[in-house]
């Protein structure tokens, strides 16, 4: 059997061996979603069979995909969810109207809540990654739009045209407040022409000998 010790299947994440049967199944010693602490048999959580505590009042709740019906008023992170708002297109699963410790309201997949996936409305991205909420104003997109349509989508360097071009700042607008949204600091590039500009100069370095050396347009 795999390794299970440290993983987090269905409700249950592995903490320890905690001996064997006579059939010579090993037992593991899990912490259950719901808190408890109990010792359930590897081959069973692994295959599924046993997906929790067992506790039926805790987790009789749950859907067809293994998520909770019933999570409004708990507490995931910084999130609290409050009521179900429909299902996601795409994988079906619950959708959660929740309310976030800074004031916020988002809906979130209710899986992604209860794995731990989502922790917050987007507010811990901003602590971890000051200075990057720029990206989100609609001036930004404005400017990308406006850069590719300077160059008619088409990268300065290698002449490539694409629906995917990168609108580039040749100036990081990171480092450049004053002028990170004027279109004559920005370049559109191919992918290819983006990516190693960014592994020769990182995010936060001034490109524009490079631009003026490589582009041909």
């Amino acid at each position: 059997m795999l390794d299970l010790i440290g993983k987090t299947i269905n409700d249950l994440t592995i903490l320890q061996e905690n001996g064997r049967k006579k059939s010579g199944h090993i037992m593991y010693l899990c912490e259950c979603s719901c808190g408890k602490i109990v010792t359930k048999n590897g081959s069973s959580i692994y295959n599924g069979l046993i997906k929790s505590c067992g506790n039926r009042s805790i987790h009789k709740g749950k859907g067809e995909n293994g998520e909770y019906k019933h999570i409004d008023g708990m507490r995931f992170g910084k999130l609290v969810a409050i009521k179900p708002v429909g299902n996601c297109r795409t994988s079906k699963r619950k959708l959660w109207l929740c309310e976030c410790d800074c004031g916020n309201f988002k809906t979130i997949d209710g899986h992604s809540l209860r794995i731990g996936n989502t922790t917050s409305c987007g507010c811990n991205r901003k602590v971890l990654y000051p200075g990057r909420d720029w990206r989100e104003d609609k001036k930004y997109y404005e400017w990308k739009n406006g850069v590719r349509e300077k160059y008619n989508s088409t990268c300065v360097i290698c002449g490539k045209t694409s629906k995917e071009i990168h609108s580039h700042h040749i100036i990081p607008g990171s480092m450049d407040i004053k002028n990170r949204y004027k279109i004559e600091n920005g370049v559109t590039l191919c992918s290819k022409c983006h990516k190693k500009i960014h592994s020769i100069f990182g995010y936060k370095e001034d490109t524009t000998e490079y631009i003026m050396e490589h582009r041909i347009l």
